[in-house]
């Protein structure tokens, strides 16, 4: 017998919606948000994977010196995404609060970008990211931005459950098993911190930056004693640089990240040795009806200082090419095609696209994911997972 509550729940949303046709403005508070509903179909089977609607509502109260903000999304549940204060001063801008804190300037992968952990339990989603309780100031002067970010707690990225759609086993040597995690207490002295400075103007944009704080993604220990592997997180430092500049109609970005492991020495078979990510990219717009981009991602896995055998991480040098086509016919339609090759691994993501927008606010979209390579890469892993997805956005 369906349930009440699951019939419920998308009816309720649109009933809020309806009530929250318009912007809203009493005494100074604003809201307005998002109605999203689609489904994600698995092409083997074909199967219901993913479907239902999701109102996401933004709250804006503004005062002399700055503003509360919040973003809710409702569903089966109610999760509050981000909620923070904004204070602005003469020449520094303060948050406070949980907040989704984006860095870098390439397209699709961002080594920079280290501050909110990855959502792997959703890991195509568009945006995956997880909003962080964080403390974030900017000092501007002229074209120059100096920024301090402050995260008190560590918060790991989801991983998915075994069983679940997106879980890859763990491969495990034979009569162990998987143990709990170990993640770093909550204590201030395992708090994170990020420095960034930045400069936009003149014929291009850069910044450099460093982070101070933990991997999101655990490092898989052996303990003999209890015949278990332990996921175990572990401190990293980031070293980062970013630019964007433009002419005509080229547009050019490019970002690099060394990630200075606990595995400094490189002796640790456990622990991923220091490693130095770069992405290069450009974009070219012939005309409003073509868009193209591409870049190359290249990582760079520092070789271990000792001849370790069995270690789960592998050494050298992996590249990945990312490619995007866009074609508009009319200025409401577009069609996309964009694909993620991993050139080590030969294996790929394929994603056809089709998008309709027949009036402000509204927008139809439609894809396929298509996975193909050998058992055990990135994407090989899915070769079986291919889904189409469908959905509606109604913005108000």
């Amino acid at each position: 017998m369906r349930s009440r509550r699951s019939f419920l729940s998308p009816v309720a949303i649109l009933v809020t919606e309806l009530l929250f046709a318009s912007p809203v403005a009493a005494g100074g508070l604003t809201v307005d948000g998002l109605v999203t509903a689609g489904a994600e179909i698995s092409l083997a089977g074909p199967k219901v994977e993913l479907g239902g609607v999701r109102l996401t509502l933004q709250f804006e109260q503004p005062f002399s010196s700055g503003a509360l903000r919040a973003r809710v999304e409702v569903d089966r549940s109610i999760r509050l995404r981000e909620a923070f204060l904004d204070i602005y001063l003469e020449d520094t801008d303060l948050r406070l609060g949980r907040q989704r804190i984006p860095w870098g300037t390439a397209d699709i992968s961002n080594p920079t970008d280290n501050l909110n952990p990855v959502d792997y339990t959703h890991p195509f989603a568009e945006e995956n990211r997880l909003e962080v309780l964080a403390l974030r100031a900017q000092h501007y002067w002229g074209d120059w931005t100096a920024e301090f970010v402050w995260i008190p707690f560590f918060v790991p990225s989801p991983q998915p459950e075994p069983g679940s759609r997106w879980y890859v086993p763990v491969p495990l040597p034979p009569g162990f098993s998987l143990g709990a995690p170990q993640e770093p207490a909550k204590e201030l002295n395992n708090s994170e911190f990020a420095l960034k400075l930045s400069r936009m103007g003149g014929k291009a944009d850069f910044s450099l930056s460093y982070f101070d704080g933990w991997d999101d993604l655990p490092s898989l220990h052996p303990d003999l004693d209890s015949m278990t592997i332990v996921p175990v997180y572990h401190r990293l430092r980031v070293l980062g640089a970013d630019f964007a500049t433009a002419s005509g109609k080229w547009g050019f970005r490019g970002e690099a990240a060394y990630f200075l492991t606990e595995d400094r020495e490189r002796t640790d078979p456990a622990i991923k040795n220091p490693y130095l990510q770069v992405v290069l990219g450009a974009d070219f717009t012939p005309s409003d009806a073509y868009y193209f981009n591409g870049a190359v991602a290249v990582e760079h896995v520092a070789k271990s200082a000792v001849s370790l055998k069995g270690g789960p991480l592998e050494e050298g040098t992996t590249s990945t090419l990312m490619l995007t086509a866009e074609y508009r016919p009319r200025f409401e339609l577009t069609c996309g095609l964009d694909c993620i090759y991993n050139l080590t691994g030969r294996d790929f993501l394929l994603r056809p696209r089709l998008s309709y927008s027949p009036a402000d606010g509204v927008t139809f979209s439609t894809g396929l994911l298509l996975f193909h390579g050998p058992a055990g890469t990135r994407f090989g892993n899915f070769a079986e997972k291919d889904y189409l997805y469908a959905g509606v956005e109604m913005a108000f």
